[in-house]
């Protein structure tokens, strides 16, 4: 299993207001070794009018992964929850240049794209376009199209293998030996069990940042619940007065303590987080690009937060 250092907020309240604090820590949390996460081979981008059905759209993507594995030997799938257009302004383009479809599979992390454009037209037909291209080969994006009518879907969906054989422009056995060359290629080289690279220091601070947080906090909890009482309480006698000015100086002494003890927990555990993080990521910068990193790509409704990468700092 694998480290990953993610982020988490919470918000720590002590009633009547003496301090209300929005605490973000680093976590260390277990993720599964990147043999199980198998990158995929292909994305599948796809662009439907609004005049095809939903239910055909579905069956000719499923007919596409059908046909990709028989004829290519391609299994391993990513179908975009993205429109085209999205994933266009996502990446800064509006065509079908190279450079576009390139940064599109990058994006992705992925060797290869499949575009499929379903669209009707003013007569009730579907046209089916689609789209490949491989930006680490050096064949140009390969295009195929067919159409049908709408009271016709089962031609529609028969031609679907033909058209993906076409877009290949190879065999089955071609693509099996090239998936197959690039799994061995691909496949890490063991090492030896490494320690942790978390310094002491680090684990230090997060574990004195719990040491003042907790007791501040219940200093305020305890503060809150007597000073409650205290503002119920009658006062009847010279002796009832003394015991409430007793009791509110004890509820004025804890308050102060917890003022100075939550926020000066709450630093410590930011300080240690932040030597987390950096002890997590050290050594990891790389001038490759399939380096791990965390992308933020506008969208039209709101944006796309990405990671990439397999996060393997400690293990």
């Amino acid at each position: 299993m694998r480290t990953a250092a993610v982020g988490a907020c919470v918000q720590l309240a002590a009633p009547s207001g003496w301090v209300v604090l929005s605490l973000c820590v680093a976590m260390a949390v277990q993720t599964p070794p990147a043999s199980a996460q198998r990158r995929a081979e292909l994305a599948l981008i796809r662009n439907t009018s609004r005049g095809v059905p939903a239910a055909l759209a579905d069956a000719i993507d499923a007919r596409l992964a059908l046909a990709l594995a028989e004829a290519g030997n391609i299994r391993n799938v990513l179908v975009s929850p993205i429109a085209y257009a999205e994933v266009q302004l996502a990446v800064g383009c509006s065509d079908e240049s190279v450079a576009c479809l390139t940064s599109m599979a990058d994006t992705a992390n992925v060797s290869a794209i499949l575009v499929r454009h379903l669209l009707t037209d003013a007569n009730g037909r579907v046209h089916l376009r689609t789209l490949y291209f491989e930006p680490a080969s050096d064949r140009p994006p390969a295009h195929t199209a067919t159409s049908g009518s709408l009271d016709r879907q089962a031609e529609l969906m028969a031609s679907v293998p033909d058209l993906v054989r076409a877009v290949l422009g190879r065999t089955a056995n071609e693509r099996a030996k090239r998936a197959s060359d690039t799994e061995v290629a691909a496949t890490p080289r063991s090492a030896p069990d490494q320690p942790s690279s978390v310094a002491t220091p680090t684990w230090l601070t997060l574990a004195g940042g719990v040491l003042l947080l907790a007791p501040g906090i219940a200093l305020a909890m305890s503060a809150e619940s007597d000073y409650d009482a205290f503002r119920r309480q009658p006062i009847a006698t010279r002796a009832d007065a003394d015991r409430a000015r007793d009791d509110f100086s004890s509820i004025e002494t804890r308050a102060a303590w917890s003022n100075v003890l939550i926020p000066a927990g709450a630093i410590a555990l930011g300080v240690g987080a932040v030597l987390l993080g950096m002890d997590l990521t050290a050594g990891g910068e790389s001038g490759d690009d399939s380096a791990d990193r965390v992308f933020l790509a506008p969208l039209a409704r709101g944006g796309m937060l990405g990671v990439r990468g397999s996060l393997d700092r400690v293990r």
